[in-house]
């Protein structure tokens, strides 16, 4: 009778722990970005969808010699490359990257983005803008823009910024990397949206199920060693 206690104990215990690895495994594997340093040029596949502006472009370079302060070096945030856009003042006027992910909720998706420009004249200084959308169906749901005219007044913005976002459920989102002309004014004008490190980030904290069963699949274990001990006493020698 005992015996047969212990064995039906041990198989409800090896389905809970089988469950637990299953759950644990999900939330260990974050969602793919491809291509997300830019460490592989665009003819690699999968990789991001490129829409150019009309003389826009992109540029994989390793280090980048800033426009706006020629004393400063631009260097990757990881890997070997990042990746600047560049968009036109006459239509089409807007470059746009753009890559579809499938996430779990409580993954993080992270990378770093600056601006760049040289201005013959500052008075030139408009909106132009690189941007990081992330979004789902026609829903924006996490933005971060970076300005021309905002770094007329703060080379700051020539240093990387950092930006993430938390997906607050499963599903498959877009993430849009842009660089946007906004034609208010027109002049000599060169600039650079720059873009590394995008990735995805599993979620850290598991789930409450994945928790319990896990709780679940260490107490009946203790409580197939007590067993296996009983068994052991009473089972008669032959």
């Amino acid at each position: 009778m005992v015996a047969r206690v212990v064995e039906r104990i041990y198989r409800a215990c090896a389905f809970l722990t089988l469950c637990g690895t299953v759950f644990v495994s999900q939330q260990g594997f974050a969602g793919i970005i491809y291509n997300g340093g830019f460490e592989n040029d665009f003819s690699v596949m999968p990789n991001w969808s490129v829409s150019l502006a009309g003389s826009g472009t992109l540029q994989r370079v390793a280090s980048w010699t800033a426009l706006a302060d020629a004393t400063q070096t631009i260097y990757p945030k990881e890997g070997a490359y990042f990746l600047l856009i560049k968009s036109d003042e006459d239509a089409p006027t807007d470059t746009i990257l753009r890559q579809s992910v499938a996430l779990s909720a409580g993954e993080i998706v992270s990378g770093w983005m600056a601006i760049d420009a040289y201005l013959k004249s500052y008075t030139y200084a408009d909106s132009d803008y690189a941007q990081i959308r992330i979004f789902q169906d026609s829903t924006i749901l996490f933005s971060k823009t970076l300005t021309v005219d905002q770094l007329d007044g703060d080379r700051s913005l020539l240093n990387w910024q950092f930006w993430s976002w938390t997906a607050p459920a499963t599903g498959t989102y877009t993430i849009e990397l842009r660089a946007m002309d906004d034609t208010t004014k027109y002049g000599a004008m060169t600039w650079w949206g720059l873009f590394d490190g995008i990735a995805v980030t599993a979620a850290v904290v598991p789930e409450p199920s994945v928790g319990a069963a896990l709780i679940s699949g260490l107490v009946m274990a203790m409580a197939l060693g007590r067993l296996r001990h009983a068994k052991n006493r009473i089972t008669p020698r032959r």
